[in-house]
């Protein structure tokens, strides 16, 4: 825990503050002189290679920010490897108010609650937008990675979601993760990786 978690919350608190109004967004939110959105996605990339079991064998790596997709290159060197590789990351959250924008007023439901439908759903949500706005580019990536503090989405409810449902992302990503903020109970970053389905959505 430390600095990076506590960019990686201010980001998302600011996008929970700002997402309801957007023609009241500030110009651009800054951390140490760059921008807030660039460290936070830099350091939610950066403890997504150190957590998730895809980069077990990673020796060294760095990750590059860039104001046009996608939001990171990771480069890297795998253990006993001399060569290096580079990777494609696209970074996005997964905030209840965004699940809510179209309700009257925009007000948040006092009695919304995520169950596994509503979580499965507002991920291949979050997914359809990123395969809208890309495929039109023809833009591909190798890793979509979806980002979520939300505080229903229990570690429990997640392995639920990910073991009964499959998504559709095969035309702009080659692998969609998710990743939780820090579990204290398992002191860790859980990941999961989003199996593709090939035949529609379930």
């Amino acid at each position: 825990m430390g600095g990076a978690d506590d960019e990686i919350r201010s980001f998302i608190e600011a996008r929970r503050n700002y997402a309801s109004k957007p023609k009241k967004r500030p110009a651009g939110l800054t951390f140490a002189g760059r921008s807030l959105r660039d460290v936070a996605e830099r350091e939610l990339v950066r403890t997504w290679v150190q957590n998730s079991p895809k980069f077990s064998d990673v020796k060294e790596y760095i990750v590059i920010t860039d104001s046009e997709p996608p939001d990171c290159r990771v480069n890297f060197q795998y253990r006993g490897s001399q060569s290096h590789s580079s990777v494609t990351v696209e970074v996005t959250e997964l905030v209840r108010i965004e699940q809510q924008e179209n309700s009257e007023a925009n007000n948040l439901n006092p009695e919304f609650f995520w169950d596994s439908s509503s979580a499965a759903s507002a991920l291949q949500g979050l997914i359809d937008k990123k395969l809208q706005n890309y495929s039109k580019k023809n833009l591909k990536f190798d890793f979509l990675l979806i980002c979520t503090d939300e505080e229903g989405l229990t570690t429990h409810l997640l392995n639920e979601v990910l073991l009964n449902h499959q998504f559709q992302y095969r035309e702009v990503f080659q692998e969609v993760h998710l990743m939780k903020s820090y579990d204290p109970v398992h002191q860790c970053w859980p990941t999961w990786l989003l199996r593709q389905t090939e035949q529609g959505r379930h």
